[in-house]
């Protein structure tokens, strides 16, 4: 597998030296020219480095995607000779995280009950502005009363975030306050099938928002 890599990928050309030959030609970075280029240099073909033939900055993401993609489907023991060259490539970092984002689950895979659950813990990680959060995860809650939570259950604890909601900040301290949520995360992780858990302890999401970072994928 590691002959066929190295073989199969393009001749690369300096960056500058490619650089210089589109600009004499009247040409920009392109799906045909971005394949010549290095994969740590890529970078440059769509800033100032690149000169007038600087490209979109799309193409270069695309470009990147596309080499790295051959990598993620390899099992291990196809995997493990290539590291030298993607090493030697500037792309070994680059493939390990695209294969961890490929394995986290999306927002969107989410049961509701785990949506809740990573709701309440994105409020304890970091309680600046909760309220749209909380309001985010009772309008879950009422979802899953419906769907995967017995009713009683889902009431008991939308109860319990509007009392929180309602006496935060000025009847509860910051510590209260994030020791409540995390007691409702975890009564709602309790109700988490085994397979739905997994979630809980790695804690990676593909795509959640939020502006600490929260459920960020790892390499």
């Amino acid at each position: 597998m590691k002959a066929l890599v190295v073989e199969d990928w393009p001749q690369h050309r300096p960056f500058d030296e490619l650089r210089d030959a589109m600009i004499a030609e009247g040409r920009k970075f392109d799906e045909g020219s971005l394949p010549l280029v290095a994969y740590d240099q890529l970078h440059l073909c769509c800033i100032g480095n690149a000169g007038e033939a600087a490209c979109q900055p799309k193409l270069v993401r695309v470009e990147k995607e596309v080499r790295r993609e051959r990598f993620l489907s390899m099992e291990e023991y196809e995997f493990k000779p290539c590291e030298p060259f993607l090493k030697a490539q500037g792309m070994y970092d680059d493939v390990l995280y695209a294969a961890a984002a490929l394995a986290a689950p999306a927002w969107d895979s989410l049961s509701d009950r785990q949506k809740v659950w990573a709701k309440l813990t994105c409020i304890h990680n970091h309680a600046d502005d909760p309220f749209q959060r909380l309001a985010d995860a009772i309008e879950l809650l009422k979802i899953c009363s419906t769907t995967c939570l017995p009713g009683d259950v889902s009431a008991h604890y939308i109860a319990k975030l509007k009392a929180v909601m309602s006496a935060y900040p000025g009847l509860l301290s910051i510590e209260r306050f994030r020791a409540a949520i995390a007691d409702v995360a975890d009564n709602i992780k309790d109700f988490l099938p085994d397979s739905e858990q997994v979630l809980c302890i790695k804690e990676e999401i593909r795509d959640f928002q939020c502006t600490s970072d929260c459920f960020r994928v790892l390499a």
